[in-house]
């Protein structure tokens, strides 16, 4: 429903004790330039925080995901270090024994 003139101007009334005339002026101007549908009710955010609930949960889910990944991560790192020392181990020792080999056919 709509507010006619006199809607306003009654409404005008009860708001300037509570916020001035200044205020009143300007919240009447502004709320009788936007559609009724398009003004928030206590049912919206109601809505709002069941929304905002939800997305929380949601973030912690990710939160903890985020850790399970980082700990994957942490994991595959120790691995590839292990993995690296041993090829760096092996190279070293292949090297020596090829050193040696030569070594050994040139002083032979």
């Amino acid at each position: 429903m709509a507010m006619q003139g006199k809607d306003w101007v009654r409404f005008h009334q009860v708001l300037e004790p509570a916020i001035g005339g200044e205020g009143a002026t300007t919240l009447v101007e502004v709320l009788s330039s936007v559609p009724w549908g398009d003004i928030a009710t206590k049912s919206d955010f109601a809505d709002l925080r069941v929304e905002f609930a939800g997305l929380r949960g949601e973030f912690a889910d990710l939160k903890g995901a985020f850790a399970d990944l980082q700990s994957d991560f942490a994991g595959m790192e120790r691995r590839l270090i292990r993995w690296v020392a041993g090829i760096a181990v092996t190279s070293v020792a292949a090297s020596a024994g090829i050193a040696a080999a030569v070594a050994s056919v040139l002083a032979g």
